[in-house]
C-alpha cells in the first residue's frame, strides 16, 4: 500500500520486463488518478502488476511508456536525488512484510525516515511515541525489531 500526501497520476503507463528471450507486460496502458486523502486498494491475480504499480508510484521502478506525476510534477524528469527527496517527503510505503531494520528498536525504526530528512531528533522522538501509541505499541517502543510479533512489526 502507498499513502500519499499528494495527488498521483498515471497516464498511459506501460511496464514491460525483458528476460532472456521473453518479455512480460506487467502493466498495460494504465491511466489512474488518485487524489489527496483517497484510499485505493489494488487486487488481482499473480502477475497482474499489483507490485509493479506501487513500485512505480514510489519511483522505485520506471515505466517503459507513459508518465507518472505527483502534484503535477513528471517524476520521470527528476534526477535520482530529486526523486529521493520527493519520495521522502510525499510518499510512504506499507510493505507486505515489515522491512524493519532488525538492529534498531521500534521507536528508532519509526524515527528513521525523519532522521534521514534531517528533522529535529526531540520532535521525532515525541512524534514516534505518539504514532506508536496510536497503534497500541507505546509499550514496545524500546523493543528490538526482532522481539516484535508479525502484527506488531507491520504496525511499526
Amino acid at each position: 500500500m502507498i499513502i500519499t500526501k499528494s495527488s498521483l497520476e498515471f497516464k498511459s503507463v506501460k511496464k514491460i520486463y525483458h528476460g532472456d528471450g521473453f518479455s512480460v507486460e506487467a502493466l498495460k496502458d494504465v491511466s489512474l488518478k488518485i487524489s489527496i486523502g483517497e484510499f485505493v486498494g489494488i487486487t488481482g491475480p499473480s502477475g497482474s502488476g499489483k507490485s509493479t504499480l506501487p513500485n512505480m508510484a514510489g519511483m522505485l521502478d520506471k515505466p517503459s511508456y507513459g508518465t507518472i506525476t505527483i502534484d503535477g510534477v513528471d517524476v520521470g524528469k527528476l534526477s535520482e536525488n530529486q526523486q529521493t527527496s520527493m519520495r521522502n517527503k510525499k510518499i510512504g510505503f506499507i510493505f507486505q512484510f515489515s522491512n524493519l531494520i532488525p538492529e534498531l528498536t521500534a521507536i528508532e525504526n519509526v524515527m528513521l525516515p525523519g532522521m534521514i530528512a534531517g528533522v529535529n531528533n526531540e520532535y521525532l522522538k515525541n512524534k514516534a511515541l505518539a504514532l506508536l501509541h496510536s497503534v497500541g505499541l507505546e509499550n514496545k517502543a524500546r523493543s528490538g525489531a526482532t522481539q516484535l510479533s508479525g502484527g506488531e512489526m507491520q504496525r511499526v
